[in-house]
């Protein structure tokens, strides 16, 4: 019996170069998807290899286990944590109640959004709410600046650790859910 399997190579490159991990000796490549395969591509798919552990032995998560080791399979799942996004349940508003982006342009436009609230203790515009877009497109409004401060602090803290965890390779991996008041 054997495993047939795609492994996708970390993003995060140590030290600015890239070294291929030694595979168990049971692995046997099929093929590279694409045939550009480029282990520094943002893409996925660029990074991702197809193999089978011919002696049939080992999961997923011990092959990577093997390949990565602990800390390095721990960093992947930080980042692939970071890249769903943070399921929030508000207590006090369920209107707001949804996945919330976490990347790199979702982030920017929350600090600049807490920094506008922090600053006038108001919202934007003349309509005293906030309309804002989960990680599918739609729309929860916010009826208070604290509502949206609290969010704002479980997304900080969120990104936070798995920062954290997929820079060192240490730690616990946080929830993806949370509620806030």
């Amino acid at each position: 019996m054997s495993m047939y399997s795609p492994l996708t190579y970390p993003e995060t490159l140590v030290g600015g170069s890239y070294t291929r991990p030694a595979l168990p000796s049971t692995f046997v490549s099929l093929a590279y998807s694409p045939n550009t395969w480029n282990p520094f591509s943002t893409n996925a798919q660029d990074r991702t290899e197809y193999w089978v552990d011919t002696a049939g032995t080992l999961t997923q998560d011990e092959a990577m286990t093997l390949c990565y080791g602990a800390s390095g399979v721990l960093m992947i799942d930080a980042n692939n944590l970071l890249k769903g996004g943070l399921t929030v349940t508000s207590k006090s508003a369920s209107g707001i109640d949804g996945t919330y982006s976490t990347s790199p342009a979702a982030q920017t436009s929350f600090t600049g959004m807490q920094l506008y609230i922090n600053t006038y203790n108001v919202f934007p515009g003349s309509s005293g709410t906030l309309s804002w877009p989960d990680i599918n497109g739609v729309q929860h409004i916010f009826t208070s600046p604290t509502q949206f401060t609290n969010l704002a602090q479980a997304m900080a803290t969120f990104v936070l650790e798995c920062s954290v965890i997929g820079q060192t390779g240490q730690g616990v991996l946080p929830s993806n859910s949370v509620t806030i008041a």
